[in-house]
């Protein structure tokens, strides 16, 4: 469609260009796959024990009463506690040799950090 007017043919096709390129950021967000939050399995969850031993507090001894801690093992914690400062999370219990992931499982729900 042409129009006598210069100005109103470019008039027109500027309103073209502004609805394709409405239409074309409005099918590019419709598009847009939603972030949904990360959900955690209810195997991972634990319940920390009423009498859970504070690593940050407790001596050698009382850490042997953990299963598989024996006396060295107990040393080395308190020594690394010694050493580098206090544990702020439980899971650094794994830079110990000596603590496994497979054994931090096993005692998380018995040790705590406060």
């Amino acid at each position: 469609m042409k129009f006598n007017n210069p100005s109103v043919d470019s008039i027109y096709n500027l309103y073209i260009k502004l609805l394709l390129l409405f239409i074309c950021c409005f099918f590019n967000s419709c598009n847009r796959t939603k972030q949904v939050p990360q959900t955690y399995l209810t195997e991972n969850t634990f319940v920390i024990s009423e009498k859970a031993i504070n690593i940050n507090q407790a001596s050698a001894e009382e850490m042997e009463k953990l299963p598989r801690i024996g006396a060295k093992l107990a040393q080395d914690i308190v020594a690394h506690r010694l050493k580098f400062g206090s544990f702020r999370k439980t899971e650094h219990l794994l830079l110990i040799d000596g603590i496994s992931d497979k054994h931090y499982r096993e005692i998380r729900n018995l040790i705590k950090v406060e």
